[in-house]
């Protein structure tokens, strides 16, 4: 996957992965927290994220739509078309 777009919140850096996916670091020491990859998410080419209050929000090139998800826990939100 190519890494198209990234965002840090806090001591958390989430990456947008050109295919269909977003991860999530931890600033400090660079350990993996997640993976975010799920059918739920509709990722379909993520190539920009965004952090407002306790969520981000993924573009999303290839699904025209934008993927809404829980910062601290990787949940879900909606999917906005």
């Amino acid at each position: 996957n190519v890494s198209d777009s990234i965002a840090i919140s806090g001591n958390d850096v989430f990456v947008a992965n050109g295919g269909d996916s977003v991860t999530e670091f931890n600033r400090s020491s660079g350990a993996l927290v997640r993976v975010i990859k799920d059918a739920a998410y509709d990722f379909n080419g993520p190539v920009s994220i965004a952090i407002s209050g306790n969520d981000a929000f993924v573009a999303n090139a290839n699904g025209a739509s934008v993927t809404e998800f829980n910062r601290s826990s990787g949940a879900l939100v909606r999917v906005i078309r």
